[in-house]
């Protein structure tokens, strides 16, 4: 496989065809009937199923069907139509959505300008003894 390139370029024809009926959540018929349908035997599919190409194209279709923005979206809103219906577990898991996507605080230390004149003295103190 050459560095960088998408594993499915590397798949035949019927391989894609295959590929994307084993990811087609409304799929019917089963592996006999894909086999028939493309002339080819279910050892084949069998053997694509098992080949370390074909898996990482699989794989990598997957993902690119669970991340997709527009699922993402709808189990976002039936979580909220779950959490506004009064379901407890809803709220908590769309809460902790919303609280994943607020910006990050960052806090910086306290620099000298931040001090008072008794913990800049206090400061300056510890330094001393720790020179001696």
């Amino acid at each position: 496989m050459s560095s960088g390139a998408n594993s499915a370029e590397e798949l035949t024809e019927t391989q894609l065809q295959y590929l994307a009926w084993r990811t087609d959540p409304d799929r019917t018929g089963g592996k006999a009937g894909f086999a028939k349908a493309h002339s080819v035997s279910e050892s084949t599919l069998h053997n694509w199923d098992k080949s370390p190409r074909f898996q990482l194209a699989y794989e990598e279709r997957l993902r690119e069907l669970n991340l997709s923005p527009d699922k993402i979206q709808a189990v976002i809103a039936a979580a909220h139509k779950k959490a506004t219906g009064g379901d407890v577990h809803a709220m908590k898991l769309y809460l902790d959505y919303l609280e994943r996507l607020q910006p990050t605080r960052v806090t910086r230390p306290k620099g000298a300008e931040d001090l008072t004149d008794e913990e800049l003295a206090d400061l300056v103190a510890g330094v001393a003894e720790l020179a001696e």
